[in-house]
């Protein structure tokens, strides 16, 4: 059979599994870790931001190695070391120990999440690429509505422990097989046929100005913001519930509702892409987050938070796809891995700092209600950033001569 044919159901599966277990389970570990070994909020969540911070600059260097030589071994490889790895924290009793892991954790993270299998998707499926992001977007949506419950289960009945060498050796027996035998060897052909394992010329000047608009700049700062707040809720999100009122088990409940929240937006976006612009719907999105969060600071919140999971899911979901088609709509398909890994290298390095902000947020002034705020601003500058960058593009010269190749429009009516 085609590699083709199971190379997206692979992928969909370990983005789950990839995600739900070195990006979601932590929210669930982090304090059970603190408890047993004695550590602060703050050295405990460190460890987990490091991790992000070098997933971030990772990003671009993976990106680069996924456009040359194709992505089999780069997944393969980051599903190996992630596992082998968890095994390692299982039994982690010192403070380097523990550091020295989430540092090795974090660059498995590049390796084995979004960004190169976007890449592989992209280079694979050249002219209908849209629709397999989207898929592969749904079921990485489902990771935190998996991994919480079963996290939480895992350590209330065997503990943090036994816990983590389960997710250790989920990736190396589920994951690594999968990018193995289902992700094509080599680098993919262009949307000519050919081969591409080398960086043509023209196409090392193209990203080098597109690093010189003020377009990718602003995309920079909006996607870094999104960043922020998407990490630091990711590990707060179940402290926070817990702290306005909700029992343990309901907080888990009510955070791996967000979730099927994604699913839900991404699912719609993929039936209605034909008839919504691609820049239109960044635009809107760019506000769902920071309105879901301003929800928690109405009193009594807690009779309305399902407008939390709504709105907060919806936007959960669907800056995911407005930033991996970022790219193509805005500077053409050309070296989709390297132009990916630029913008992801500030972005996801954000991701670190986020978890750690609302640590020290908290720790100072023993409420979530200042963690919020801090967010919803973040945020709100993002949205500003990602509209100053769509008024933006048409100035520049890279942004117009990628347009005559593909063009925003065409690419959503191929990909629909």
């Amino acid at each position: 059979m085609s590699l083709r044919r199971w190379l997206v159901p692979a992928l969909s599966v370990t983005m789950v599994t990839g995600y739900g277990s070195l990006f979601y389970a932590f929210a669930v570990l982090a304090r059970p870790i603190q408890a047993e070994l004695g550590w602060s909020s703050e050295l405990t969540v460190g460890a987990y931001s490091l991790a992000l911070l070098i997933s971030g600059v990772a990003a671009y260097p993976v990106g680069h190695f996924v456009d040359r030589h194709g992505g089999r071994n780069m997944l393969a490889a980051g599903s190996a070391i992630a596992g082998l790895l968890f095994i390692a924290l299982s039994g982690v009793h010192s403070i380097v120990a523990y550091y020295l892991i989430w540092i090795g954790i974090g660059f498995a993270m590049a390796m084995c999440l979004y960004e190169p299998a976007f890449a592989v998707v992209v280079a694979h499926y050249p002219d209908n690429y849209r629709n397999r992001i989207g898929i592969l977007t749904l079921a990485g949506g489902l990771s935190s509505t998996v991994f919480w419950p079963i996290t939480h289960a895992l350590v209330t009945n065997i503990g943090w422990r036994e816990t983590v060498l389960l997710l250790g050796a989920i990736n190396v027996a589920v994951c690594l097989p999968l990018h193995w035998f289902t992700v094509p060897a080599g680098a993919s052909a262009d949307p000519h046929g050919t081969a591409t394992t080398e960086l043509p010329e023209h196409l090392t000047s193209t990203v080098r100005r597109i690093l010189r608009t003020p377009t990718f700049w602003l995309l920079i700062v909006a996607f870094t913001a999104s960043g922020i707040v998407m990490s630091a809720m990711a590990v707060h999100v179940i402290p926070l519930l817990e702290s306005r009122g909700f029992a343990p088990t309901a907080a888990v409940v009510i955070a791996s509702l967000v979730g099927p929240m994604q699913v839900a937006s991404r699912f719609t976006e993929m039936v209605f892409s034909k008839h919504v612009p691609t820049l239109l719907l960044g635009s809107v999105t760019v506000l769902l987050m920071p309105l879901g969060l301003a929800v928690l600071l109405i009193p009594e919140w807690s009779s309305v938070v399902f407008l939390f999971v709504v709105i907060y899911g919806a936007g959960l979901g669907l800056i995911t796809m407005v930033r991996a088609t970022a790219p193509p709509a805005f500077f053409g398909r050309s070296r989709y891995g390297s132009v990916s890994g630029l913008l992801a290298v500030p972005t996801v390095t954000a991701r670190s700092i986020g978890p750690y902000i609302a640590a020290a947020m908290l720790t100072a002034f023993g409420s979530y209600t200042h963690v919020l705020t801090l967010l919803i601003a973040i945020g709100l500058i993002g949205a500003a950033c990602y509209w100053a960058a769509i008024a933006t593009r048409q100035q520049s010269g890279v942004v117009r001569e990628a347009s005559e190749s593909v063009r925003a429009d065409t690419i959503r009516a191929e990909l629909g």
